[in-house]
């Protein structure tokens, strides 16, 4: 059954090719653009989802009146990680990341700017960044160390292993003692390589201990929370840590932003998140959903149009083999002048039943008169019986409803006593030779 069903489909797709291209080429297109925006849309929903500690990851924001409007930056002052480690036992870790610029030199011709995270050396563990070569808990221990990106890695030493290898920054050099897998397209970390924050001190920009170091903020603050504590707690404990420490110079809260929100909500309204890239995110979802609402809509309708005339077309087959079996009749009167009877019965015995038409006006068809329609009951060998017992009962009526014309068209014409009948033609009723004659030529156009 189901290969009769894939036949019929083929031939009516392959039947008009025009119509099944064009349908079939909306649909698929409306289909394509919608999958690849929901795409998109998965990747800017799924931002910084690869680390496996996300949930208990939060970077620490700023937030102080300013020009009478509450505003929320996310830089923070240096010593503001190491405080908070020291002060809450909530905080289990923290990472600071100071994003610099650095003309990098490996030797040679291998002289290029490239960006840097200067960072702790506890970045390696909170964040899940895997590595080629190194270890994450040793490879930024050491001062003079350096850890690369593989792209970066083969952009300076080519094929070469770059472990242990040289590279200088300004007067200083630094030892390679870690690679890097490159970074996932689903991150804001686009570094192409990682120092030690000690590096901070070596260049003279580490201002802990000096009198402006709370109203220095440099560097973003991240923090990793103890398992269990939640960010509402831990709100209510830090808010007013650099206020305290600054002597109340500084008139600044600090508060969470968790790393998940980080990429779509991360703007700020009078100290109220109020979105971010997430209303861009939601406005293509709408895109998505309404071109393929257009293009399901767009191949219902096609689709519909094209059933009806084929439902037409249907109703035409199975009444057109009626009109052929009348014309063999009708044949058969004319040249025996004599009225068709079943069995001898007169017409005028016979009940009353209702007029059928001859047949329906065709539309499609080619030279011959045929119609290009797959009946799908006779696709077995029970359909094809009962039609056939349909059709013959349909012409068995129609039969006797025209002895019955022609009998009464007798009476007419001729007075009472009178027993001959005048030979009759095929003018003097509804001459389906000319009806079959219309019909080809509808089908032909």
């Amino acid at each position: 059954m189901l290969k009769n069903y894939w036949i019929t489909a083929i031939r009516n797709l392959m039947r008009s090719k025009g119509f099944t291209a064009l349908n079939l080429t909306g649909l698929a297109v409306g289909m394509a653009s919608a999958t690849l925006i929901l795409l998109w849309i998965h990747n800017e929903s799924t931002y910084e989802g690869f680390n496996v500690k996300k949930d208990r990851i939060y970077e620490v924001w700023n937030r102080a009146v300013i020009s009478g409007k509450l505003a929320c930056w996310r830089t923070t002052p240096q010593i503001l990680a190491p405080t908070l480690r020291q002060e809450y036992p909530a905080i289990a870790g923290y990472c600071r990341v100071d994003s610099r610029w650095f003309v990098t030199d490996a030797g040679g011709d291998h002289r290029m700017s490239s960006h840097a995270f200067v960072v702790d050396s506890s970045f390696l563990t909170m964040f899940t960044l895997p590595m080629v070569a190194g270890s994450p808990a040793s490879a930024l221990q050491d001062p003079h160390s350096i850890v690369l990106t593989q792209s970066f890695a083969r952009r300076l030493f080519g094929g070469k292993d770059p472990m242990n290898a040289t590279v200088k920054i300004d007067q200083f050099s630094f030892r390679v003692t870690g690679v890097l897998k490159d970074l996932p397209a689903n991150t804001e970390m686009d570094f192409e390589y990682l120092l030690p924050f000690a590096f901070e001190r070596m260049r003279g920009d580490d201002d802990t201990g000096k009198p402006y170091a709370w109203g220095n903020n440099g560097v973003n603050t991240w923090v990793l929370l103890q398992p269990g504590a939640t960010e509402a707690e831990v709100d209510r404990q830090i808010v007013k840590t650099t206020m305290d420490h600054s002597k109340g110079e500084e008139k600044t809260d600090i508060f969470l932003h968790p790393l998940s929100k980080v990429h779509l909500w991360s703007e700020f309204d009078n100290g109220v998140n109020t979105g971010g890239y997430i209303t861009t995110v939601r406005l293509f979802g709408l895109i998505a959903v309404f071109i393929l609402l257009v293009a399901c809509i767009n191949f219902m309708n096609l689709s519909t149009a094209r059933s009806e005339r084929r439902a037409i077309v249907a109703q035409l087959a199975s009444r057109l083999p009626i009109a052929q079996h009348l014309q063999v009749a009708e044949q058969s009167d004319a040249l025996s002048g004599e009225p068709a009877r079943e069995g001898g019965a007169d017409p005028r015995q016979q009940p009353d039943r209702p007029r059928v038409p001859a047949a329906m006006p065709p539309r499609f068809g080619d030279a011959d008169g045929r119609l290009h329609v797959a009946d799908e009951a006779g696709q077995h060998d029970g359909g094809r019986r009962a039609v056939q017992r349909l059709r013959a009962r349909e012409v068995e009526r129609r039969l006797v409803d025209r002895q019955r014309l022609q009998q009464r068209r007798q009476l007419r014409h001729h007075p009472a006593g009178h027993n001959h009948a005048a030979p009759r033609t095929p003018d003097e009723s509804p001459c389906l030779l000319r009806t079959i004659g219309v019909c080809t030529k509808s089908l032909n156009t």
